[in-house]
């Protein structure tokens, strides 16, 4: 037993969490068992009062889409009138936006709270949690402490990353989702598209149900036969879904959906993009099957209210600056080859017209060469810079890399600097994109001066 000082501020909790190691900061190591020791994160949780057993969780893995399919989901969940807890990562600026309940981040003085009551049992069994080591852990432990005091309906997670390992992995859902898969994460989950799909096929459990987006044959095969090792039920999203777009600009889309003898039409997705309307069938087939077993009840108008009202930072977002007035420049998080793919196709189709002024920095465990021929032959001007962690890549490097797919590459130290290049040049035909990397994402929200519009994910009726 040792002796707990309470926290009593936002700073000291942050630097209280950040003394662990945190995996997100370092560069990536093997995805195995001395590394994510789920059993020792099992016994911390235990000392908790095992948490995580009292949630009735939706659970989510894959490459691409997975935050934005669980905030999809817990905001038509909201809309039903079912109370929610979201958790995801990473964070854009402020820690509390992983841990969300009814789609709001937990308050500071919540966060604290969290932080203590988590802590205070740490201290006062030690010697039961001697694998209790990482930022992670620590963050899911108060997201499930949280969820279950406050006893809300539903529990949507985010995996961190993969699956099989991830601390998340402990809970028994109501449901599995697992999004498109694609390379990410090489270091740890391995090479190969069938390696990282066996990973992200870990969650899957005997019995539950598990809604699979669209994936290439060989991944699907991977999924479909450790699901029948499983006994678990697969349920295709384009076998459940159809969603036929109407309408398409760079502030939403609108489309027609259909499910089963169910139509709606001009649903409008505050998040512009192809990609997001496949996420949206995605959450939408999850939530039918939901009410097929009569999990959950849903109305169109739910459905409709829950899409609109969703507010989901940093994917093709559009932000406004409070200074230098008037500037406005489109942020997307996308970090992996398949995402800067997708970017680019949404950046033609919506963009057509016009000129394009690109920002990329890109962290150092990503496969830049990859993520730069995808992205530079969208850009019209492309500007290469480095955003704040020991991860990113050097704007050197990065501009080496980027002179091989574009005629000519500028390079700025920081991004400041970075936005103040393009918008010298920026005509009025032209548009300016930063991307690259979800941290990079976070710097812009903060040197626009608006970082807590990054906490919730619902906008007010207006």
């Amino acid at each position: 037993m040792t002796c707990w000082k309470t926290i009593e501020s936002m700073n000291e909790a942050v630097q209280f969490l950040y003394r662990f190691i945190n995996y997100e900061k370092i560069p990536e190591i093997s995805y195995t068992p001395e590394h994510y020791d789920l059993d020792a994160f099992r016994g911390f949780l235990n000392i908790l009062g095992s948490p995580h057993r009292a949630l009735q969780a939706i659970h989510i893995a894959g490459t691409k889409g997975k935050g934005s399919t669980a905030a999809i989901i817990t905001s038509i969940l909201h809309s039903c009138g079912y109370s929610t807890g979201l958790y995801t990562s990473p964070h854009l600026t402020n820690i509390r936006e992983r841990i969300r309940v009814d789609c709001r981040a937990v308050s500071e003085d919540k966060f604290i709270e969290l932080v203590n009551r988590v802590g205070s049992a740490w201290a006062a069994d030690f010697s039961h949690a001697p694998g209790y080591r990482t930022t992670f852990e620590w963050l899911t432990a108060m997201a499930f402490d949280c969820f279950r005091r406050l006893e809300v309906k539903w529990s949507v997670l985010e995996v961190g990353m993969g699956g099989r390992l991830d601390c998340t992995n402990v809970v028994t859902p109501g449901l599995c989702i697992i999004t498109p898969i694609s390379l990410d994460h090489t270091g740890s989950l391995g090479v190969t598209l069938t390696q990282i799909a066996g990973e992200k096929a870990g969650i899957l459990k005997p019995g539950i149900p598990a809604v699979v987006g669209t994936q290439t044959e060989e991944v699907f095969e991977v999924l479909h036969r450790a699901a029948g090792e499983k006994n678990t039920p697969v349920i295709r999203v384009k076998d459940r879904v159809d969603c036929r777009i109407q309408s398409m600009t760079l502030s939403q889309s609108v489309i027609s959906v259909r499910m089963g003898s169910r139509r709606i039409d001009d649903l409008r997705i505050p998040l512009p993009g192809p990609v997001q309307i496949d996420n949206t069938a995605t959450a939408l087939a999850a939530l039918d099957e939901l009410g097929r077993r009569n999990l959950v009840e849903f109305r169109d108008d739910e459905i409709r209210e829950g899409l609109e009202r969703l507010h989901w930072p940093g994917r093709l977002s559009r932000i406004d600056f409070k200074s230098p007035a008037g500037w406005k420049v489109w942020v997307d998080g996308a970090h992996n080859p398949a995402a800067a793919e997708r970017l680019s196709e949404s950046i033609r189709v919506l963009c057509e017209g016009c000129r394009v002024w690109m920002v990329v920095g890109i962290p150092s465990n990503k496969d830049a060469e990859s993520i730069m021929k995808k992205l530079a032959p969208a850009a019209d001007v492309l500007i290469v810079t480095q955003y704040r962690s020991p991860r990113a890549m050097p704007v050197e490097q990065l501009q080496s890399i980027a002179s091989r797919y574009h005629r000519a590459v500028a390079a700025a130290p920081d991004l400041a600097s970075a936005l103040e290049t393009a918008f010298e040049s920026l005509d009025s035909n032209g548009i300016v994109l930063v991307t690259g990397s979800l941290y990079l994402a976070g710097e812009v929200y903060e040197l626009a001066g608006i970082p807590g519009a990054t906490l919730d994910i619902r906008r007010d009726r207006t």
